[in-house]
Order: C-alpha cells, then sequence, then structure tokens
C-alpha cells in the first residue's frame, strides 16, 4: 500500500507519510523474495510498535514494514522458556506469565511497544533488562537467511546493541524462573502504579528520550 499515513503506527502525535507498508508474515517465500530484492535496492524502514518514534515531515523514502501480522504475534511456552513473535505487544506478555506462572519478565510488560524493539534497544526497567533474560532470537539477515542467534552474538550493553540495521527480528525465546500468579501478579501491578504516580498514563507521548546516569 502506497501513500499511506502513520496515524496509527506510532504512540507519539507527530505522524507523516509512508511510501508502502506491508504487514504479510515471513513464512511466504513470495515476501522474503520481495524482502530480499528491496533490501537491495531501496530504503527499508522496520517499525515495531511505534513506541519511542517520530517520523519527519515529508514522510519515509523506500518501504515502510510492521510486524503486526499472526506470524509474529504467537507464542510458545517451553520448559523455563517463552517463546514470542517479534510484533508480539509487551503489555500482552502479562497474561501468559500469569496462565503458566513463569517470574522473571514481569519488567518487559510495562515497556511500551513489542518484542523485537524491545531486543533491539535492550530495554529495561525495574533493574533488569532483555540481556538479562533472553536466551536466543530468530532473524532474517540481508541475504533473506533464517538463522538463530544468542544474546552473546548481539553485544547487548545498556539500551543498545550491534543488531545490524539490514536484520529483522522474527521471534524472541525468553529464559523464565518459576513463580507463583500472586506474586507475578503483585509485581505487575507495582510495576503499572509505578509509572502511573511518575509518567503520563494513557497519554500519546513519545516516550523516554534519556538515559539513566551511569551507576543508576
Amino acid at each position: 500500500r502506497e501513500n499511506r499515513t502513520m496515524p496509527r503506527r506510532s504512540s507519539g502525535p507527530l505522524h507523516a507519510l509512508e511510501k508502502a507498508l506491508w504487514r504479510r508474515g515471513v513464512q511466504d517465500p513470495t515476501l522474503r523474495e520481495i524482502l530480499c530484492w528491496q533490501i537491495a535496492v531501496t530504503v527499508v524502514c522496520l517499525i515495531g510498535g511505534g513506541s519511542n518514534l517520530l517520523v519527519r515531515d515529508g514522510g519515509v523514502p523506500g518501504v515502510v514494514i510492521k510486524l503486526d501480522n499472526a506470524s509474529f504475534q504467537k507464542v510458545t511456552v517451553g520448559n523455563g522458556t517463552i517463546t514470542c513473535g517479534a510484533g508480539f505487544r509487551n503489555i500482552d506478555l502479562k497474561k501468559h506469565l500469569l496462565k503458566h506462572e513463569l517470574g522473571g519478565l514481569e519488567f518487559l510488560c510495562s515497556i511500551p511497544g513489542v518484542i523485537g524493539g524491545s531486543v533491539k534497544t535492550n530495554a529495561g526497567c525495574f533493574g533488569r533488562e532483555v540481556a538479562d533474560v533472553m536466551q536466543s532470537a530468530e532473524i532474517m539477515n540481508g541475504e533473506g537467511k533464517i538463522q538463530t542467534v544468542t544474546a552473546a552474538d548481539l553485544g547487548l550493553s545498556y539500551r543498545s546493541s550491534l543488531f545490524p540495521d539490514d536484520w529483522i527480528i522474527l521471534s524472541i525465546t525468553f529464559k523464565t524462573e518459576p513463580s507463583t500468579r500472586e506474586e507475578i501478579a503483585r509485581l505487575l501491578e507495582e510495576h503499572k502504579q509505578y509509572r502511573k504516580a511518575r509518567q503520563p498514563y494513557n497519554q500519546k507521548t513519545a516516550g523516554s528520550t534519556f538515559k539513566n546516569p551511569e551507576g543508576l
């Protein structure tokens, strides 16, 4: 779809024009071929949940890809792990944590956006970050090849990573800890109330645009 506006692609109040938006699953071989071709000949802009995203006036040249197809929303619970599609919303993770009594990922539920974006930026809060809980990620590289990488491969550090710009995250597997529904619910509510008391809640904002000073 060409020349579409982006009022629902970003959590912020500013929007512009996108050249094209594709919303199909990577399991479609046609999409994989097109992605490889587009990466080779034009600009590709991949967006996640649209949180902390500002789009300049004049729009985005090339192709804008948003991974919100059902293929990127899947969740699979394993033995001490949970695997989420890159387009799965962080906030929706809480129902799976409560249902399966999986601890250790409560902090992620309070971070706006989707799982894929959280990995690339090594998102974190309340004393934890993605690097602490990530086991592996399935990615598609700039040549269209799908492979599995570990947290060590991505060089995750404070709010950054060595993730190449031409890679696309498809899914992420997180390590979990045994817990109880009561304890998980307590932490989720504690995090929610902390944010409500200190930040605009349920409002369109540009998100957090700063880093904590070293040592905090």
